[in-house]
């Protein structure tokens, strides 16, 4: 268990209870005892404390969440969900754009293409991926591969919001991606299996500690039954 580098207010429960675990473990080795039970009703308590704290949630503490500064990016969701991604670089006519990140990959089997955005954890690569900004051609790299989905016919999953900061600059790339006749040869990600979206929900919502980075609701399993 890795002692968490940042929490938020409501979390600071779990995140006392999380260090009195990793003291006692410590102890543990240290002093050649066997602290397992004890270790073990405290992990409990720190299942049930989750729950209930994520269970009643506010508006807001959903927003922090999705906006938390440790919730998963682009490649975070990529080596969870994902076989055999290979990144593909640059757009062809000007350089790469390190904030979009991309390329074929295969989702339980099923061979598709992926397009994300990419932050950073720390300032150098945040800096690197220009604060998950995308530049022009950063769009134009999205359009490739999504011209090399349509020429394969392959499922695409990714997305590509714009920002609002350089969209004077960015307005020509995204209109032309959005009036792209290459987005009628593409398949829609729903034509993966059924039971690999299944996967891919118990993924999402157990790494983001029960609830998403969306402010989803805690008990979940309505809405899994529906996939």
């Amino acid at each position: 268990m890795s002692e968490r580098s940042f929490y938020l207010d409501f979390e600071r429960p779990i995140v006392e209870l999380e260090k009195r675990i990793e003291e006692m473990q410590t102890q543990a080795e240290t002093d050649g005892l066997d602290l397992s039970r004890e270790m073990r009703t405290l992990e409990e308590r720190v299942e049930r404390l989750r729950h209930d704290i994520y269970s009643g949630l506010t508006r807001w503490q959903r927003v922090q969440i999705s906006r938390h500064p440790q919730r998963p990016y682009a490649l975070d969701y990529i080596a969870q969900m994902l076989t055999d991604f290979t990144e593909l670089h640059g757009d062809r006519y000007f350089g790469d754009d390190k904030a979009i990140v991309g390329g074929p990959a295969r989702l339980d089997g099923e061979p598709l293409m992926v397009v994300g955005i990419q932050s950073g954890r720390n300032v150098e690569e945040r800096k690197l991926r220009n604060f998950g900004m995308p530049h022009p051609e950063g769009y134009r790299k999205a359009l490739r591969l999504m011209t090399m989905a349509a020429k394969f016919r392959l499922p695409m999953n990714g997305g590509l919001p714009s920002n609002s900061v350089h969209i004077e600059h960015l307005m020509a790339s995204v209109l032309w991606l959005l009036s792209s006749p290459i987005a009628s040869g593409i398949y829609n990600v729903t034509d993966v299996p059924l039971r690999t979206w299944r996967q891919v929900f118990d993924w999402h919502t157990e790494a983001l500690g029960i609830t998403s980075v969306l402010g989803m609701p805690v008990d979940l399993s309505r809405e899994r039954q529906q996939l």
